[in-house]
């Protein structure tokens, strides 16, 4: 297997502020003029636990309902949140493969490792190699890494210095496009 190093994973525990830190690096790689394309999620708490969460389109800012922890007419159950159907393929088009530029997934986990929700395009991502970011709880990196068969990912801690985090995935995606680019 040639490996797939244009694979970021930046992972944490749950609760540890891997989303504010996808947020902050999306920030950073934007203001360099990377293109981006795909989705965060935004969580909302309630009585000390999360109540819903919206998705978030990283191109256009635009965010749909995602999962409540309210019954809700056309979602469907899984554990405690109702998932909005719709959003979810709102969330499969945003990830068209087909774009360029640097995929950004959050949260790939156990409905993908299931081959549910978004394994699909995640699976068409990798195999085609596009350069993806995605966010895996710590519990789960092993498993994502052997369901999509990525080989040497780049993982990035939300402890990692994001300044450094974004000029070497910068430095290593404009060789990547320098190598696509002398093939044509």
């Amino acid at each position: 297997m040639r490996p797939n190093r244009h694979v970021f994973i930046l992972t944490g525990a749950q609760g540890e502020g891997k989303t504010t830190r996808l947020k902050e690096l999306i920030g950073k790689l934007r203001s360099s003029g990377l293109s981006l394309y795909g989705f965060y999620a935004k969580g909302y708490w309630e009585n000390g636990q999360r109540s819903r969460f919206d998705l978030v389109d990283v191109q256009t800012g635009k965010q749909k309902l995602l999962c409540t922890n309210q019954r809700a007419s056309g979602f469907w159950r899984q554990g405690r949140f109702y998932f909005d159907p719709e959003t979810i393929r709102w969330g499969t088009m945003l990830l068209d493969g087909d774009k360029e530029g640097l995929a950004i997934m959050d949260e790939v986990g156990r409905f993908e490792l299931e081959g549910k929700v978004w394994a699909s395009p995640l699976m068409k991502l990798v195999q085609n190699d596009k350069p993806v970011l995605m966010v895996v709880r710590q519990v789960f990196v092993q498993e994502v890494i052997d369901k999509f068969g990525i080989v040497n990912p780049q993982i990035i801690s939300p402890d990692d210095d994001l300044q450094e985090v974004a000029q070497g995935m910068l430095h290593y995606l404009k060789g990547l496009n320098r190598k696509n680019s002398v093939g044509d």
